[in-house]
């Protein structure tokens, strides 16, 4: 029981005479605040470990009527403060870090900017109504009306290219890439319904099926 009597003495004065941490005022950091207090928690936690692992080895060793000394033990105690002061000058810098970012979306804020909108997408390719029909060709889809000619002279959507669903297979060098856009329409919805289909089979991946040109 002697050997407590100047171990714990030694321990004391290595922790109250060893560095310690440096006191860093930041500002408080009001995002990300409970991940940080996790990250400060295990930094403090594994430094502690380390110094108590130390600590017990060498009083270990004391007790058993090992070489250690006084010494020793004081200088296992301020490498273990020193631990400790390296945790919580990590902590400080990740604080800081999160208080400037903080700050720099604020005045982004203060300043009116806001996050750029997110492109708008098109439909998955298949049948769509008019309203649809009319906004893709309006983002510069290709409108096919595949009726016959004579029907097609007596009326027809405007702007729209007339390929007859009959002759749509040897004239698919007048469309654009398999890639691109494709509306197709007809009279009832048969014929467009059987373009979109062949077209699917010879690689198109965008066509879209209005079906009557009553529905544009």
């Amino acid at each position: 029981m002697r050997v407590w009597t100047w171990v714990l003495p030694a321990l004391l004065a290595a922790g109250c005479g060893g560095a310690k941490p440096a006191e860093t005022k930041e500002e408080p950091a009001a995002a990300d605040g409970q991940g940080l207090g996790e990250r400060a928690a295990a930094e403090l936690k594994k430094a502690a470990e380390v110094t108590g692992d130390k600590i017990t080895e060498v009083v270990h060793d004391v007790g058993e009527g090992g070489e250690k000394t006084a010494a020793e033990v004081q200088r296992v105690a301020v490498e273990a403060a020193g631990e400790l002061e390296k945790a919580g000058r990590k902590v400080a810098g990740e604080t800081k870090r999160i208080a400037q970012e903080v700050e720099a979306n604020t005045v982004q804020l203060i300043e009116g900017k806001r996050p750029e909108p997110a492109a708008a997408t098109q439909p998955a390719p298949g049948a769509v109504d008019g309203a649809r029909a009319r906004a893709l060709v309006a983002g510069g889809a290709r409108l096919v009306d595949v009726r016959t000619p004579e029907e097609f002279a007596a009326g027809h959507v405007e702007g729209a290219l007339n390929i007859p669903v009959d002759a749509l297979a040897g004239r698919l060098g007048e469309l654009p890439d398999p890639a691109a856009p494709l509306v197709l329409y007809c009279g009832s919805g048969r014929r467009s319904a059987r373009a979109a289909a062949l077209l699917a089979e010879k690689g198109y991946t965008a066509v879209y099926d209005l079906g009557g040109m009553s529905n544009w």
